[in-house]
């Protein structure tokens, strides 16, 4: 559980459930879009270590300098995963990094163009 309040853009360690398994996940990597201190939840995006950019039915995005995001393998976030998330499901006391401002504009772009149509 985190030692503060979580922050849009950081990037976490969640335990996260599975879409299609209610009460099934694992531990994974997600990046905070939004935060909401009042019910003490976040929005995240799924992060993959798989590249699914060839794939058009799944919108990714390859995160620049994953390293020193504080990933340990080249990851891409799943544009078409969000979920809510209580805080106490974020793992360790910290973030794991912060996404930096080109990855963190691409994601409001896209976020903004699903939100217009």
């Amino acid at each position: 559980m985190p030692s503060r309040r979580p922050y849009v853009g950081e990037l976490w360690l969640a335990c996260v459930e599975f879409i299609d398994h209610p009460g099934v996940g694992k531990v994974r990597s997600a990046v905070v879009v939004d935060v909401d201190e009042a019910t003490r939840t976040v929005i995240a995006l799924k992060i993959t270590s798989r590249d699914l950019q060839d794939d058009p039915a799944i919108p990714c995005l390859p995160i620049e300098d994953w390293e020193r995001r504080g990933l340990v393998k080249p990851s891409f976030i799943r544009l078409d995963q969000r979920f809510e998330l209580a805080w106490e499901r974020l793992l360790r006391e910290a973030p794991l990094g912060t996404l930096g401002a080109n990855d963190m504009k691409a994601i409001e772009d896209f976020l903004s163009d699903e939100n217009a149509s």
